[in-house]
């Protein structure tokens, strides 16, 4: 009966986050915190599930231990509420708020939780990701402990400054979430910052989270007229039982940003009562950095404004909090401390130094008339060298520009492709068959068993098309029995197939009101992901969207993305080539193994981005994408991968007599250019081709280890430039 609970609750968690892909939009306005104080006798047991094997911490509350997930083998973090707290009802609720809130919180700040248990002694039990690091407060002694013994100046103090404020800024992403979705943490403090091996950031302990009412406001008491948290990260009116909002975090956020900026802390009391005491009276240490370092005046004033003791005089949201903070980053002028007519000349001097420096020498030369034609001549070749450098300067921009966009894509994309195969090896790990083969169609004897009752004409697709279903297929050796089977099982997936192709552009919101529009765009102008697909080691083939594209026999086995994939074991991308739906052009593929919990090979789960849709993506891309002559991406040995000079670019039923199933991409340039280009990896150089200056900047790309190569005419560069310049009184002009 054990055994039987758990598989449902499984199943049943799959459907509510898989199979239904708007809902399982977290809701943004209904986080439910109602705790039923008796849950710990309808939680499913521990031992069947987990085995503790070491602990890490204890506490208040409970202990935190290593423990092994039995079922799929893999390490988890298991926090054990004391077994005399497990009698109290309101340590009960609190140990439960902190699992339905941190579950409901869908951030990559935010630890996931895998489950609720009990134990016989009907003592609670949460596991969750288990993350190797450190807290913030260990990571911020570290440095303190090193400064101390070896001394400041061994270290880049300011370097580790705008790293620290980095991490910080990962915080203020979390919260902010988290206030979006009507929480707010109430216990905000470096001891609960985790820091992860890669710089990752997690935001832990949401235990005592209060949920704000509609009119974004919560008790600052519980019921039984108490506060809760740590004295010294509390705001004044926490303190004061006021009703509290989310500047309340806000301040607990500005606490540790005292911290994270001065290494030391922001209340100087020894004791509970007279941490709280300064706070209420709003009396703050200055901000002052711990070893002498000086601290700019604007990050001194963000502080303080994060820090003030009304709330009225606070940021009102975290965003307006982080938003600060990356201008105070940037060198640009911050809302806490607005510059003053001197500082904003000193900024624009500043930011147009070169053009003060040249105007300065101009004055010195109409005061030396004797050297004035020497001085001339200084001036303009070094005017001349200043532009030309502006220039390229402006070219090399627009490539980084081009290169965080497709990082941005791509890395979407793998995540997509990586939790998709994740849950195909969960499906094929579990073998639970789907009674009915919902919205997935095949083929008999080379004719679809039926045509798509939705099919619609799509431009991008250039082909009929069908959203509402998917298709699947054995290749010629696959028993019947074992394609049903396999189906059967991987059926569950069609609905996260068809979410990952709308979301997959970065930034996409999916829910109700957007799903129709969102549709609409994939049949017109397609996504960045065309099409999702798996094949198994047997030789079944699931793929969506629904096209007319398998007639003939296909086995999955031997396609590029297969054979790509088979042996690697993270997101590998492959080259284009020619898929089974030619129609919109060549196909560039991103695959992921499929490996069950035993390490046994499934098989691969891909997708398909069009050669076409990607290309207009780095072609459109950056902010001098009408001026950019080619936009290419090509391998470690200078070879073309995608190009928007590309023949390919725009090709559709062309491609279909190509007889190889990757075709043959020249290489780039020429090959004293493409050398140059491997070698130096970044940068910008410019070259004479046909009379006229081509500036050629690239980026090496590690991810993929691509690289990235933008051409631009430089003549058609400096004017849009020149142009810019004559609506910018201070911006350097071209020579005469």
């Amino acid at each position: 009966m054990t055994t039987h609970w758990g598989r449902q609750e499984k199943r049943e968690i799959l459907e509510d986050l898989v199979v239904n892909p708007v809902a399982a939009d977290i809701p943004t306005q209904d986080i439910d915190t109602a705790v039923n104080p008796e849950i710990a006798k309808d939680l499913p047991p521990l031992q069947p599930h987990y085995e503790s094997l070491k602990v890490l911490a204890q506490g208040s509350q409970g202990i935190v231990s290593i423990a092994l997930d039995k079922q799929l083998g893999r390490l988890v973090a298991l926090k054990t509420m004391h077994r005399d707290l497990s009698k109290n009802p309101h340590e009960v609720k609190l140990f439960v708020a902190e699992a339905k809130i941190t579950a409901q919180l869908d951030h990559p700040a935010i630890i996931p939780l895998y489950s609720l248990n009990s134990d016989a002694a009907d003592s609670l039990h949460l596991a969750m990701k288990l993350v190797r690091g450190k807290t913030l407060r260990e990571y911020l002694e570290n440095i303190i402990c090193n400064y101390r013994l070896q001394g400041i100046d061994k270290f880049d103090e300011h370097s580790s400054l705008f790293k620290r404020l980095g991490l910080f800024l990962k915080v203020c992403e979390a919260i902010s979430y988290a206030h979006h979705s009507n929480v707010i943490h109430c216990d905000l403090k470096p001891e609960n910052i985790m820091i992860g091996e890669f710089s990752e950031v997690f935001v832990m302990d949401w235990g005592i989270a209060k949920k704000l009412d509609h009119d974004g406001r919560a008790p600052a008491t519980d019921s039984d007229n108490m506060i809760s948290g740590t004295p010294r990260y509390l705001s004044p009116e926490t303190m004061f039982g006021e009703l509290l909002d989310v500047r309340s975090d806000i301040f607990s956020l500005g606490l540790i940003l005292h911290e994270v900026v001065t290494l030391s802390f922001a209340t100087a009391g020894d004791t509970p009562g007279s941490i709280m005491n300064q706070i209420k009276g709003g009396q703050l240490e200055p901000v002052q950095h711990a070893f002498g370092v000086e601290i700019a005046a604007d990050l001194a004033a963000i502080i303080r404004t994060a820090t003030a003791h009304a709330p009225d005089q606070r940021y009102q949201t975290v965003s307006a909090l982080a938003d600060d903070l990356n201008l105070f980053i940037q060198g640009r002028e911050v809302q806490a401390n607005p510059d003053n007519w001197f500082m904003k000349m000193v900024r624009v001097c500043h930011q147009h130094r070169v053009g003060v420096f040249i105007s300065l020498l101009l004055l010195l030369t109409l005061s030396a008339s004797l050297f004035a034609l020497v001085i001339h001549q200084q001036l303009l070749s070094a005017r001349t060298a200043n532009f030309r450098s502006e220039i390229i300067n402006a070219a090399n921009s627009h490539c980084t520009s081009i290169a965080t966009q497709i990082d941005r894509v791509a890395l979407n994309i793998e995540n997509l492709v990586s939790a998709a195969a994740s849950q195909a090896a969960f499906l094929l790990d579990e073998k639970e068959e789907n009674a009915v083969l919902a919205d997935l169609l095949t083929y008999h004897d080379g004719e679809p068993e039926k045509i798509p009752e939705d099919l619609r004409d799509s431009l991008f697709y250039r082909q009929p098309t069908s959203l509402q279903y998917g298709l699947y297929k054995g290749a010629k050796d696959t028993p019947p029995a074992v394609l049903e089977h396999e189906i059967r099982i991987l059926s569950r997936l069609l609905p996260y197939f068809k979410r990952s192709i709308l979301v997959s552009a970065p930034g996409t919101v999916l829910h109700r009101e957007t799903l129709p529009a969102l549709q609409e765009q994939m049949l017109a102008e397609g996504m960045p992901m065309k099409s999702m697909f798996l094949g198994t080691r047997n030789g079944s083939y699931m793929v969506y969207p629904w096209r007319d594209n398998y007639r003939k026999p296909f086995d999955p086995r031997v396609r590029p993305w297969y054979l790509l994939a088979r042996d690697a074991h993270r997101p590998v991308w492959g080259r284009p080539y020619v898929g089974a739906d030619i129609s919109a052009g060549l196909s560039l593929p991103c695959s992921q193994r499929i490996t069950g919990a035993d390490g046994a090979f499934y098989g691969v789960l891909a997708m398909d981005c069009t050669f076409n849709k990607i290309t207009s993506l780095i072609r459109t891309a950056g902010p001098l994408a009408n001026l950019a002559e080619e936009v290419a991406l090509t391998d470690a040995a200078g070879q073309v991968i995608i190009s928007s000079n590309s023949p390919f670019f725009g090709a559709a039923a062309e491609i279909e007599h190509l007889p190889e199933v990757e075709p043959e991409m020249p290489y780039f340039g020429s090959l004293q250019l493409r050398q140059t280009i491997l070698n130096r990896k970044f940068g910008s150089l410019t070259q004479s081709e046909q009379g006229q200056d081509k500036i050629y900047s690239f980026a090496f790309l590690p991810t993929w280890n691509w690289y990235l190569i933008v051409k631009i005419d430089f003549k058609a560069l400096a004017n849009l430039q020149e142009s810019q310049s004559r609506r910018e009184p201070h911006a350097l002009h071209a020579p005469e």
